[in-house]
């Protein structure tokens, strides 16, 4: 279990990217009349999906999620209300969002992508190993409640590259739900 765990981590930090990475990994090749041309990087090999959205959160594009044979689309963004849209693309591994603005007709980079990736939860038997990339060694809080909301164990902060973490829910017969805050909130729920 332990080898697979660290094998699946292992191909993740290969495969997916890492932040000194993130820069690149959407690239704005050209646009022109709120059409625009994207490249993505480090999302070989994995099933992902391509998200658009204008500031009001209205879908501009949505594909769903497949393994990549061109890494590169051209897209019309003629009913974006507004200048600026944000680019998601998410996989079983991460999540990276840039937002881009149209200035002058021509869409620009606002600001560094967002790159967070997902944690990895393994239960077995009462016990849930929870796995956290983070690269970047942010401060990543992890809360865990019941079904009703209230905490079994106090928040748990970290900034660790790695985060690892082996919950033992045998004194608790109900419903756990765990929270992953580290730039986007992931849950993971189980029942014991």
């Amino acid at each position: 279990m332990k080898a697979s765990i660290i094998f699946i981590l292992a191909l993740l930090m290969g495969n997916i990217g890492f932040s000194n990475e993130v820069e690149g990994s959407i690239v704005l090749l050209s646009s022109k009349n709120k059409k625009v041309v994207l490249a993505y990087h480090g999302f070989e090999n994995v099933k992902t999906k391509v998200i658009i959205e204008d500031t009001n959160n209205k879908t501009l594009y949505r594909e769903k999620a497949k393994t990549p044979d061109v890494l590169q689309n051209q897209f019309s963004l003629t009913n974006l209300e507004g200048n600026t849209f944000l680019v998601t693309l998410e996989n079983e591994y991460k999540v990276v969002q840039t937002i881009f603005k149209f200035v002058q007709g021509k869409a620009e980079k606002v600001e560094t992508p967002l790159e967070v990736f997902k944690p990895v939860f393994k239960k077995k038997g009462s016990i849930v190993l929870l796995y956290i990339p983070n690269p970047l060694e942010k401060e990543v809080s992890i809360t865990i409640t019941d079904k009703k909301g209230v905490n079994l164990i106090p928040t748990i902060r970290s900034s660790k590259v790695m985060i690892k973490k082996k919950i033992d829910f045998s004194k608790y017969s109900t419903k756990a739900v765990i929270q992953v805050d580290n730039g986007k909130r992931f849950l993971g729920s189980f029942k014991f």
